[in-house]
């Protein structure tokens, strides 16, 4: 994501199986929309991410994830916890139904909270694959969605859809192409194409897990294949119904 917009989106039957082999491009996209890019709602995850150079050096990153709906709109915040050159620093996303979502980073060296603005979505975040663009679903949203022939995943069948940013998306993709569990409604695989049209990176979900009604995607990867870098995300724990309050999601709280 964009949606790690995506790396990592997500949830439900939509229908009978009748009416799942007739939804459009755009059922199956709000369908997966429903979920926030990080693919739990209502929980508290523990996540380890591992960060691996062009020349195979690895480092890890072990963060938490807290995230809430509140009148069908997402409120997550992260925290990092190790290891300790970014330990404490914070990244709230709070979702919006008519415009980009809200993102807020938190570095403790600077001691302030600073608004990630339009023009810096599309950097990348913390060091990963992913982008702050990729974190939301301005792509999905603001995208021209043509709905391709069905596939497999290894043996998950999938929905293929292609979705071509708007120009007032301000995309750095030209595309991407998505297979979507027809089951979760979970992208298992997303191509990401450069403004060249090139492929750009990839993003695929090893693992699916369904937890207290709740598909989760426990372990998955985002490769930039141009860059010959990856980002892996492994959820080792993760809590849902835990009760989280409005204001665990704000500014104030993401400097505590």
């Amino acid at each position: 994501m964009s949606k790690l917009s995506v790396v990592f989106a997500v949830v439900l039957f939509f229908g009978s199986r009748a009416d799942a082999a007739e939804m459009t491009a755009q059922q199956i996209v709000d369908e997966t929309l429903k979920n926030n890019s990080f693919g739990f709602q209502n929980a508290v995850a523990r996540v380890v991410l591992t960060l691996t150079s062009k020349r195979g050096a690895e480092r890890t990153r072990q963060i938490e994830i807290r995230s809430t709906k509140v009148k069908e709109l997402s409120k997550t915040l992260v925290r990092f916890h190790a290891p300790a050159d970014v330990a404490g620093t914070g990244f709230l996303v709070l979702e919006n139904e008519d415009r980009d979502d809200d993102q807020y980073l938190y570095l403790p060296a600077l001691g302030k909270v600073k608004r990630i603005s339009s023009s810096q979505k599309n950097q990348r975040f913390m060091g990963t694959d992913l982008t702050y663009a990729d974190l939301e679903s301005r792509n999905l949203r603001k995208s021209e969605l043509k709905r391709l022939a069905d596939a497999e995943v290894g043996s998950n069948a999938t929905y293929v859809i292609e979705a071509v940013p708007k120009a007032e998306a301000e995309s750095e993709y030209s595309k991407t192409i998505s297979w979507i569990h027809k089951v979760s409604f979970v992208p298992l695989k997303v191509e990401f194409y450069d403004s060249r049209g090139d492929l750009l990176k990839v993003l695929r979900a090893s693992r699916l897990e369904k937890k207290t009604d709740n598909w989760v995607v426990m372990d998955s990867a985002v490769e930039d294949v141009q860059n010959k870098t990856k980002t892996r995300m492994v959820v080792e724990e993760i809590n849902f119904g835990v009760k989280l309050s409005d204001s665990e999601f704000t500014q104030r709280a993401l400097a505590d």
